[in-house]
């Protein structure tokens, strides 16, 4: 076993000097005896006013001053009896502690023996000011370890960022955004745990196997569409969640991030890729085709967008023959999953009179027409030229 360093030391404010009470006789005596050690008590501490040695070891200058001055690390002392414990522990031992020799031979009453502050104990304390307050140099910088007795400076990081574990570092810390890392990127990217993947163009982010803990970010971080979107698949299981628009909520094997900013955090369990913040967003697209005596206003045609787990419609159509005409048809993942259809009344007013318009869309489960759009116009007093769908809006999980 090596010498013992940075371990904790016993130190009194006067421990009286006395004389050898027996001859040290060679190197292999591990104690010895002195005349008077009552004083040899520590000054500080939780066990003030008990024996040097109980909170660790002390270190004894033996013949101070004379040719066969020693200095030997010790473990104890019987203030009572003089006997002191020289310090001696897994093949290692305290006799010429520092590099002083030992006296072989040291006879009693001959030079003085008392408690000393040592050239390791001077070692250890400049090295510990030297690890600790030489190492830091900004305010904010903390210190992590590197290996065994030894520190090095974390450097602070920019505002809003905080310590996390970095085992590619030398003190394994390093100041990151919270929780997860920035990773921009313009191509379809493999993401990785921690990632926030910044998508900076139209791609596809490929998540890991789920696996419990796994935490990934996405954000489009560009002008998305519903046309030019970034799509999040996961390789097994499916991704769920209250911002997952997934009919009878199995979850899906992709999702779309089809507006600017949209973003989604998921985090994995044993099966399954969970969004826990965030939601899927389609971005708002053409309803189209448009079924027969129907027009798309040339301004505001009509559209629709899916976030999260709600279908939203907007724009307006012309609506030129027929009643209960089937306007559109949804497509899969964007109908209602209630057995019975959806339903929406509007009012429509057009030279002065006002004209109700009803509008079903056949749940997912149809069997015959899933999502089919049909709008029922009231004739009464009038065909109206055009019917609006704004903010219409409907679940589909």
């Amino acid at each position: 076993m090596p010498e013992p360093l940075f371990v904790a030391r016993s130190y009194g404010e006067n421990p009286g000097a006395t004389d050898l009470a027996v001859a040290i006789l060679g190197a292999t005596d591990m104690s010895f005896t002195v005349g008077n050690a009552a004083s040899w008590l520590e000054s500080h501490g939780a066990n003030v006013g008990q024996p040097l040695g109980t909170s660790g070891p002390f270190t004894v200058v033996v013949d101070a001053g004379m040719l066969t001055e020693e200095h030997i690390l010790c473990s104890g002392v019987n203030t009572s009896t003089g006997v002191v414990t020289v310090y001696n522990v897994g093949g290692w031992n305290g006799r010429g502690y520092g590099g002083a020799a030992q006296a072989h031979g040291t006879a009693a009453g001959l030079g003085l023996v008392y408690p000393i502050w040592s050239s390791p104990d001077s070692y250890e304390a400049n090295w510990a000011a030297f690890q600790t307050v030489g190492r830091v140099t900004t305010k904010g910088d903390v210190l992590g370890a590197t290996g065994l007795n030894a520190f090095g400076r974390v450097p602070v990081g920019p505002l809003g960022t905080v310590l996390t574990s970095a085992p590619a570092q030398p003190t394994g810390l390093a100041f990151a955004p919270p929780g997860l890392t920035p990773t921009p990127q313009g191509a379809n990217y493999a993401a990785q745990n921690n990632d926030m993947v910044l998508a900076t163009a139209a791609l596809t982010v490929n998540l890991p196997a789920p696996a419990t803990g796994l935490v990934v970010g996405v954000k489009a971080n560009y002008v998305a569409t519903h046309a030019a979107p970034v799509t999040i698949t996961t390789p097994s299981g499916a991704i769920t969640g209250p911002g997952v628009g997934s009919p009878g909520f199995t979850g899906l094997a992709s999702i779309l991030l089809g507006a600017p900013q949209a973003f989604v955090v998921l985090v994995a369990g044993t099966v399954n890729w969970h969004v826990v913040a965030g939601q899927a967003d389609s971005g708002w697209t053409a309803l189209a085709p448009l079924g027969t005596g129907w027009t798309a206003d040339s301004v505001n045609p009509v559209m629709y967008r899916l976030v999260g787990s709600r279908v939203t419609l907007r724009g307006g159509a012309t609506f030129a023959a027929g009643q209960a005409a089937i306007m559109a048809t949804l497509p899969a993942g964007y109908r209602p999953s209630n057995n019975g259809n959806w339903n929406a009344l509007t009012l429509e007013t057009q030279a002065a009179a006002t004209y109700s318009v009803l509008v079903q869309v056949a749940p997912a489960t149809d069997p015959v027409q899933p999502g089919a759009m049909t709008v029922s116009v009231s004739v009464a007093g009038g065909t109206p030229r055009e019917v609006w769908f704004d903010d219409l809006s409907f679940a589909v999980d």
